[in-house]
């Protein structure tokens, strides 16, 4: 009998985290504490979820795994009685008189989903050793064109399928064989969602033995996993979730950090686009669907955001996700997966609101402030005038009067400067066109800027065209970004310098300069 160990934990939990409806999946193995854990968690998962579960291997085997199943506290013969679960031999369920017959195995197959869910199962789940095939060699190319053949099955039915080979028992061209017809291989105790020899077949080196082969094959299969772990660490400390979404059968595979971010606190046994899109928001799902169409046509990458409704709180959350098509494309050209990630976004948009509604109150702050600043202008500047019809002759007051003068304009343009600030932040400036000479409004930001450029001790140069040159704007805002060139000019060019203002015609416009 084969020593009873405790499965793998390790390989329990992934297992129990990637097998699915339309899974088919390779367990190439040395080890038979590796093999039963598989077949073990394998089984259990599929009788706790209410599917009909059939392993074909030998009695010895089948022992072993009554053993684990009730070791993990399952009802066997329980299970045994109402049908859910059948351990026939190996031989027994796939040969019949001695021959293998692909296509009758098939149709048996086919049945027997049909039956499970007329029966009420929620699905099926068939798992076999068809180590029969190590001493019927001729049967072998029968057995690989009905594994791949499998393929399409389970995809298409409520199904999924484990098939276990044990590499020491097998000859490598076989191992090479089975590891390109399965979509998701588990290589000792790890499981390769992506099976990059399924997906490539013509990556295999056809120049060296088959020995090779398989021994590069598993390496990089372990290798690819490994990265897919250190992967899933980096995605899980910036929080984020990974998918990937077969086109054609709208399911998919995604992280557990992406169903949580959607509200489900484990990964959930369908997944795809439907179900995603019953948790956007009805007002975002035209823009989302019209984004996913685009990136189908164009080949780039799916970039959204939108919000959702997570389930169990019925919270709604903001996501941003990118999906990006995958390499390999149906004989059309169409893609027929996307891989992306997702991430909750949430705290980042309500930052993004708060420091817009910071903005706004801000610009609201400074619109009042300017407002109550030019209040009390317009009393001051009455009372300078009235000191001064008082002070006639007073050589002393006129100097002080004059410093006040100065300090109003200044504080004037000061407040008119704030209150164009706030009327621009609020979109409310407004400009009052009309037919304007240009030397004129040049004149007038020279008048302002004239105490500036004197107190530095520039010389001031200007040439402008012989004719008049008419414009169609706002005096006032021309005259003021004339004098903010200016002023700058004479604040930032070193004393004694020369500051020059030119203007010439350029077609239908002027340049001033």
């Amino acid at each position: 009998m084969l020593a009873q160990h405790t499965p793998s934990q390790t390989l329990m939990d992934q297992l129990a985290a990637h097998v699915n409806h339309g899974d088919h999946l390779c367990v190439v193995c040395a080890d038979a504490n590796d093999r039963l854990a598989a077949a073990t968690q394998y089984i259990a998962d599929g009788l706790a979820r209410n599917e009909f579960v059939m392993y074909a291997a030998d009695e010895e085997v089948a022992d072993a795994i009554r053993g684990r199943l009730v070791a993990l506290g399952v009802d066997v013969a329980g299970a045994e009685r109402r049908g859910a679960l059948k351990l026939p031999t190996a031989e027994h369920a796939y040969l019949r008189n001695g021959a293998f017959d692909a296509d009758g195995m098939y149709a048996e197959f086919d049945q027997t989903i049909s039956e499970a869910l007329a029966a009420g199962f929620t699905g099926c789940r068939f798992a076999g050793e068809p180590n029969w095939a190590i001493r019927y060699p001729d049967l072998r190319t029968g057995l690989i064109e009905f594994e791949s053949r499998l393929n399409g099955l389970f995809r298409h039915r409520k199904a999924a399928g484990l098939c276990v080979y044990d590499r020491t028992a097998w000859p490598a061209s076989a191992i090479r064989d089975v590891l390109r017809t399965h979509p998701v291989a588990v290589v000792d105790d790890l499981v390769c969602t992506r099976n990059l020899y399924y997906e490539r077949p013509d990556l295999i080196d056809t120049h060296v033995s088959a020995e090779h082969q398989v021994s590069w094959m598993l390496s990089q299969l372990r290798e690819l996993r490994l990265q897919e772990a250190r992967l899933q660490i980096a995605l899980e400390a910036g929080r984020l979730g990974s998918w990937e979404l077969d086109l054609a059968t709208d399911t998919s595979v995604r992280s557990l950090q992406h169903d949580q971010i959607f509200g489900h606190d484990h990964l959930l046994p369908d997944w795809g686009y439907a179900r995603f899109m019953e948790h956007v928001l009805p007002e975002d799902r035209e823009r989302v669907d019209a984004a996913l169409r685009a990136a189908l046509q164009t080949g780039a990458t799916w970039h959204f955001e939108c919000r959702i409704r997570r389930h169990g709180d019925g919270a709604v959350r903001w996501i941003e996700a990118y999906g990006r098509p995958d390499s390999q494309r149906a004989p059309d050209g169409s893609i027929l997966r996307l891989l992306g990630i997702v991430a909750d976004i949430t705290e980042r948009k309500d930052m993004e609101e708060a420091l817009r509604e910071n903005d706004r109150r801000k610009d609201e702050f400074l619109a009042t402030l300017s407002h109550e600043l030019r209040n009390p202008l317009a009393p001051i500047q009455n009372a300078l005038q009235f000191m001064r019809l008082q002070s006639r002759g007073d050589a002393k007051l006129q100097g002080m009067q004059d410093v006040i003068e100065r300090q109003v304009r200044h504080l004037s343009r000061l407040v008119d400067d704030l209150l164009d600030v706030s009327r621009i932040a609020t979109g409310r400036i407004v400009l009052q066109c009309e037919r304007v000479e240009l030397a004129s409004v040049l004149a007038s930001a020279v008048e302002a800027s004239q105490p500036l450029i004197d107190a530095a001790g520039h010389r001031l140069a200007m040439s402008l065209p012989d004719m008049q040159v008419w414009l169609n704007g706002d005096p006032v805002r021309l005259a003021q970004v004339f004098l903010n060139l200016l002023n700058n000019a004479a604040k930032y060019t070193p004393a004694q310098g020369s500051i020059e203002v030119s203007a010439r015609f350029d077609g239908r416009e002027v340049v001033v300069r």
